[in-house]
């Protein structure tokens, strides 16, 4: 048997099918899937990012064309955590830009500073929403992108213990020092 804690469950597959409304409707996520321990939702950020063909970043957030059917769609950032918090979400993930690999510092410069506008929209609209009294927590993306130094104008610490890289946006030798690191504080210090 797998000792699963969490389930990681997208915000965008979801919402483009089966859709936010039958979810709803069956009693939420947790209900909807008959799993009764934590559900972590991605925003949908990576998955607009991985439809370069078919969308498009403004600061307001992406607009993209579903690649089941080609309809058109916009993300904002307080659109994608209502999405997660409708959803019933446990753990929800700040709307972010994930820039390509590799690209110029000014990209990489922009889309950070974007990210970190996204995510105090996330935050704002998250805290608006009060999911805290059913126990609900809102996850910030943050990472290093080297040589940039990442500039805290959103208050991170707020979020307690649910700061961590995502491997696929940082290398692994910073994964590793995160998983030894022996406190928070530590951890939050590296990334």
């Amino acid at each position: 048997e797998l000792a699963v804690q969490m389930f990681v469950s997208n915000t965008n597959h979801l919402y483009l099918r089966p859709g936010i409304e039958v979810i709803k409707a069956a009693g939420g996520l947790h209900k909807f899937m008959n799993w009764d321990k934590a559900i972590l939702t991605d925003s949908g950020g990576f998955q607009v990012y991985s439809m370069s063909e078919i969308r498009k970043i403004t600061e307001e957030g992406v607009k993209f064309r579903s690649h089941i059917d080609g309809s058109s769609h916009m993300f904002t950032p307080e659109f994608a955590t209502e999405l997660q918090v409708n959803l019933g979400s446990d753990v929800a993930m700040c709307f972010d830009e994930c820039a390509p690999y590799p690209c110029t510092y000014d990209y990489a410069k922009q889309s950070m500073e974007m990210t970190l506008r996204w995510a105090k929209r996330c935050k704002d609209t998250f805290t608006a929403m009060n999911p805290a009294e059913r126990g609900n927590k809102i996850f910030g993306i943050k990472f290093k992108i080297s040589p940039l130094v990442f500039q805290k104008r959103i208050n991170f610490s707020e979020y307690r213990y649910y700061i961590f890289p995502l491997a696929y946006l940082i290398d692994r030798a910073v994964v590793q020092k995160v998983k030894e690191a022996p406190s928070f504080e530590r951890r939050v210090d590296i990334i």
